[in-house]
This record gives structure tokens, sequence and C-alpha cells, in this order.
């Protein structure tokens, strides 16, 4: 019997027969596993970049409070449709109106932009059907 256990040669057995090379080796590896975790990189609010969509309207010499009435009301209230949108920020300068579109986190930036852009096309028909003079160049949408 004696000649069968000594025949064995796993971690077991050695573990065993060294409990102190055993105990050394596993604080060991407790230490450097502490030492490493506290070297992990911990976010508790990783950065969340949110698609967008940026659309931009010049109008050169046309005071900010005709383009807000006149450009970035129908522009917010057209665009306020498009599917999956969180938030719009409008910015108003002298003769420019830019509107930032933000999408929720999953959303498909090349769907939101198709359908920012199917809105964008009913705002230019109707400035268009009520006589409103087409100034205002739409640069486009930029995701």
């Amino acid at each position: 019997m004696n000649s069968h256990t000594s025949s064995r040669r796993g971690i077991a057995s050695w573990s065993i027969r060294r409990p102190v090379g055993t105990l050394t080796l596993s604080s060991v590896v407790v230490v450097l596993g502490l030492f490493f975790l506290g070297q992990l990189p911990l976010d508790l609010l990783p950065p969340i970049v949110y698609p967008q969509v940026r659309v931009s309207v010049s109008n050169s010499g046309v005071d900010p409070e005709v383009l807000e009435e006149t450009i970035a009301k129908p522009l917010e209230a057209a665009l306020s449709t498009t599917e999956d949108l969180v938030r719009i920020e409008t910015e108003i300068n002298e003769g420019q109106v830019s509107l930032s579109l933000e999408f929720s986190y999953d959303t498909d930036i090349d769907f939101a932009l198709q359908d920012a852009a199917k809105n964008l096309e009913t705002v230019r028909a109707r400035r268009h059907q009520l006589g409103h003079p087409a100034h205002g160049r739409l640069h486009g949408l930029h995701p």
C-alpha cells in the first residue's frame, strides 16, 4: 500500500506532503492577485457616446429672431418626430441655424440619418408650398 501511494505523483499528493510549500505558493498567488486587481481600471460611469446627427441651415444677413421663427421652430417640429430621438439642441447665430439631434445609445445611425432626412424633406416641401423664400440653404445632415 505504501508503494502504491509513493507511485502517485500529482499536485494533490505533493501538496499534502509539503504543506509549507503549498501555503507559500498559495500566498504568493493571492498577493499577486490582489496587487494586479488594484491595477485594473474601473469606471463607475464610463463615457457613453450617443449617436448624433447635425443639421445646418445658413441664410446670411438674417437676424436670429427671424431665423428662430422661420427656420428653427419648423425644423424642430419636423425633426422631433424622428424615431429614437432623445434630445434636440438648437443653436442660432446671425445667418445660421444649427441643430444637433441625439439618439438613444442602441440606435442605428444610418437609419436615424435616413429618418431625419425624410423629416427634413417635409419641411423643405412645406416651405416651398407656403411661398416662403428659399434663401436658406440646407448644408445637409452630418452623422
